[in-house]
């Protein structure tokens, strides 16, 4: 190391002035004209117009929609809550007619009562008879559905057992081939081999 040489350090290398970009002047906005300026204006206006009526039309679609869900949801409830056959109002009504006509109790309308305790009669029958093959109907087709299920586990059994009896088959051994070729004509030769 001579002392004629010069080492340079890294933070003389970091001193040096980095150029400083010049920015280049904007271009000034060109002036719009007044006949483009309220061109503008009415397009705004005529777009602010349709997007509203675009926005009432979805909220009117979801107002429909949510009434149609309410109704359905109060129907609903109405059926569960309000679940009274047809029937029950005929017989409801019978007995208000019967109590009315007892009330009156004159000769004349003792037949109509008798008639009415009859009706009443075979109607709470005719409710019990259809209430009664209603269960009948259950029961058969509960029936029916388990002598298919049972059929079903009784075919695939009998097509298990098929299989296994096939497979047992397929396993048998073949016999031994004898080969006559070449120097073993004469089948195997052995001799060399024991």
């Amino acid at each position: 190391m001579s002392s004629k040489e010069i080492f340079i350090t890294d933070t003389e290398t970091e001193s040096t002035v980095e150029p400083v970009k010049e920015k280049k002047p904007k271009k000034p906005k060109k002036e719009l004209s007044e006949e483009r300026k309220q061109q503008l204006r009415e397009q705004l206006k005529k777009g602010r117009e349709t997007a509203l009526k675009n926005r009432q039309k979805k909220a009117l679609v979801k107002k429909i929609d949510r009434e149609d869900k309410e109704k359905e949801m109060d129907e609903k409830i109405a059926k569960k809550v309000l679940q009274k056959d047809t029937r029950d109002e005929e017989i409801e009504s019978l007995k208000n007619e019967l109590n009315s006509l007892k009330q009156k109790s004159t000769n004349d309308n003792s037949n109509e009562i008798e008639k009415m305790t009859k009706n009443m009669f075979l109607l709470g029958k005719t409710v019990d008879h259809l209430l009664e093959e209603n269960r009948n109907y259950k029961k058969r087709k509960e029936e029916k559905k388990k002598k298919k299920e049972e059929e079903l586990e009784i075919k695939k059994k009998e097509e298990e057992e098929k299989k296994k009896v096939e497979e047992e088959k397929k396993v048998e051994i073949p016999e031994p081939k004898v080969f006559n070729s070449g120097k073993y004509r004469n089948g195997l030769n052995l001799k060399g081999l024991l």
